[in-house]
């Protein structure tokens, strides 16, 4: 999304906002990207409005929101670009781990390479109904090293419409699993 793009919307959305509103929404919808100019627009436009500002970046399948990314400029660190695609499953990635692992798991890949430059909070439609989600446990997982971390803090829930909430900073692939992962 270009900077120009990020302005029209943060002023659309401050103008539909109640004005006693503190925060201000700005949806965008199957984007790839957004660049930090445009992020720093966002944020400079809203700052002006007296409103905070967060951004819902959804990727949509069939008309429904498939996936949310909650993105707050003011969190932005350096001047790249946040790639926005999100894809639930992967059968790659899924079939190497049920080779090495016994766990039943559920993935989540970004279109993001690496870092995101800040935590990004997520909200995805996963099919969860293997996996005990009262005890959920995380992992990035870069596929290009085959490497593996467990992530410590994602914050995660599950609301009343079935969406998967976590935080990360890290893009890649998120693995799902309801205990540690376990070799065969």
């Amino acid at each position: 999304m270009s900077t120009t793009e990020a302005v029209a919307k943060v002023e659309q959305a401050i103008a539909a906002a109640d004005a006693d509103a503190t925060v201000v929404v700005v949806r965008i919808r199957n984007a790839k990207s957004i660049t930090a100019a445009a992020l720093k627009a966002v944020l400079k436009a809203a700052v002006k409005a007296e409103k905070a500002p967060i951004v819902h970046a959804d990727v949509t399948k069939d008309g429904k929101v498939e996936s949310r990314l909650y993105i707050d400029p003011s969190l932005m660190k350096g001047n790249g670009e946040i790639k926005l695609g999100v894809t639930l499953g992967d059968e790659k990635v899924t079939t190497k781990f049920d080779k090495y692992f016994k766990n039943d798991i559920a993935v989540v890949k970004f279109d993001q390479t690496g870092s995101f430059g800040m935590s990004i909070k997520a909200a995805v439609k996963l099919d969860l109904s293997k996996l005990d989600t009262k005890a959920l446990v995380f992992y990035s997982y870069n596929p290009k090293t085959n490497t593996y971390t467990k992530m410590t803090a994602p914050n995660y829930r599950i609301d009343a419409n079935g969406y998967l909430h976590f935080t990360t900073s890290m893009g890649n692939c998120v693995i799902v699993t309801d205990q540690p992962l376990a070799r065969k």
